[in-house]
């Protein structure tokens, strides 16, 4: 009897597939609800207060306002150089790095002080396209100080801004150059730059969002249960199959298999769909991004834990299924295949319906409807009700069924062995075969109407007992049973 992949309980040894469904279902939903929340709620650059009394040396711009009060970007100007105490229309409104090979991609400002330990350079700016991350660099003198945040444009509307803070070290002297330098392709916009002292309150409260901890939660569910999982698949290794428990392989190189498929492939996917439809960019792509790594997250924790997704031991002669250690089949002495369950179930299913000999070809209307409900497989033969002439052989599995059409009109036989091993060569069962036919024919019967419609039965029919059935059968021998 053929079972679909089952996990049952058996003992300490197996994990409950029911309760790992629901618990792997729930980390899903979360983490969708958790990309959702991405998606629209990202605060954790955003100025949290401002107070206009803060100790700073200068300020390029304005913190508290949204709009930009500086000059244009430079067309064709690789460095502008901007002196503190200068208009503002001096100040250049960004850097960009086009592909055609035009840039302003530094800015140097100029001023006069003395700097302390532990002074706040702090610069309020926008990423500016979807397609690619920007990122600049800061020195201070010549000597790099720092890189920026690594952001891309993420809203469909006006870009969230970002707020950088990076510590100046100690100078003496006079005339200090604090250099800006973009180091991605694209483009960025300034809002405001600030120099500040040491215990200054700083234009900005830096926070943990609701975003990111929610992402922390999500992870960190993500790693222990998976974690779970791995631990778990020596011990959640038996499967049942014809009524039988069977010990799987252990599954470890899956496992690796679908950690460096999450790791590696997904992130290309991801950036493929946004390069190549621009519609998944920003809100949408975050959403799709998180979406198919969650997907692939919860088949690998489904992988990790059914035994479906493991090998057994498999004889094709004697088809029967062995625990995944043994080597050489008990029945016939041949030595085992590895499969997994779904690749056994496919290879019997190829089976059932098998026509080994046909000679029903006309345009009659008779329709035979076989169900074999037993444990063993089944050939039914059917033959004229006079002779042992074969007229049909065909296979059908255990627990499944066949149907026939195109019979002529007549009383036929309807013979049947039931077993398992079915041998091509010698047309029989190596074990288990019993030889049956029905007591009563059966009979085909059409009807032709003077309108030209056809009347015609359907018999079905059973190869094991039902309630208030009427098809009795008789034991045959061998000898009386027909054979091509």
């Amino acid at each position: 009897m053929v079972h679909w992949i089952k996990v049952k309980p058996h003992g300490r040894k197996n994990m409950n597939a029911k309760h790992t469904f629901v618990f792997a279902l729930v980390i899903v939903m979360l983490s969708i609800l958790i990309g959702i929340v991405l998606a629209v709620t990202d605060d954790s650059n955003n100025p949290q207060s401002f107070d206009s009394d803060n100790d700073y040396y200068w300020i390029i711009g304005d913190f508290e306002s949204s709009s930009r009060p500086f000059g244009n970007i430079p067309n064709g100007v690789n460095v502008a150089e901007y002196s503190i105490g200068d208009n503002l229309l001096n100040f250049p409104g960004g850097l960009y790095n086009a592909l055609s090979g035009r840039s302003c991609r530094v800015v140097k400002i100029n001023f006069d002080a003395e700097l302390p330990e532990e002074t706040y350079l702090v610069i309020k700016w926008e990423p500016y396209t979807t397609v690619s991350e920007q990122q600049f660099a800061v020195s201070l003198d010549g000597e790099k100080i720092g890189r920026s945040q690594s952001k891309r444009h993420s809203s469909r509307n006006r870009a969230e801004p970002v707020f950088e803070k990076f510590v100046l070290p100690k100078t003496t002297g006079d005339n200090h150059v604090i250099t800006i330098s973009l180091e991605t392709k694209g483009k960025i916009y300034f809002d405001a730059i600030g120099l500040y002292e040491k215990d200054a309150k700083l234009p900005f409260k830096p926070k943990k969002s609701l975003s990111s901890i929610l992402m922390t939660f999500f992870h960190i569910c993500q790693i222990v249960f998976v974690g779970y999982a791995i631990l778990r698949i020596k011990h959640s290794r038996y499967v049942t199959i014809d009524s039988k428990e069977i010990k799987a392989g252990k599954g470890y190189w899956l496992a690796v298999f679908m950690i460096l498929l999450i790791l590696l492939i997904i992130p290309f996917i991801s950036l493929a769909l946004v390069v190549i439809f621009p519609l998944f960019r920003g809100t949408i792509g975050d959403i799709l991004f998180l979406l198919i790594y969650i997907s692939f997250t919860f088949i690998a924790i489904m992988l990790f834990i059914s035994p479906d997704s493991r090998d057994i031991s498999y004889c094709g002669s004697c088809d029967e299924p062995f625990d995944f250690d043994v080597t050489v089949c008990p029945l016939c002495g041949n030595e085992l295949e590895h499969d997994f369950k779904t690749g056994i179930k496919m290879i019997r299913d190829k089976m059932n319906g098998k026509i080994f000999v046909s000679y029903i070809t006309g345009d009659e209307h008779g329709k035979l409807e076989i169900e074999n409900g037993t444990d063993l497989d089944a050939v039914a033969i059917l033959t004229p009700l006079s002779t042992n002439e074969i007229l049909l052989a065909v296979y059908i599995r255990a627990n499944d069924s066949n149907t026939v059409w195109r019979i002529s009109d007549g009383e036929y036989s309807l013979y049947f062995t039931l077993g398992k091993n079915w041998d091509d060569e010698l047309k029989e069962f190596r074990r288990n075969q019993i030889y049956q036919r029905f007591e009563d024919p059966i009979n085909f019967i059409s009807i032709r109407s003077s309108e030209g419609s056809i009347k015609y039965n359907i018999l079905s029919v059973t190869l094991h007992e039902v309630a208030e059935g009427r098809a009795n059968t008789i034991f045959v021998d061998e000898d009386e049973f027909p054979t091509w």
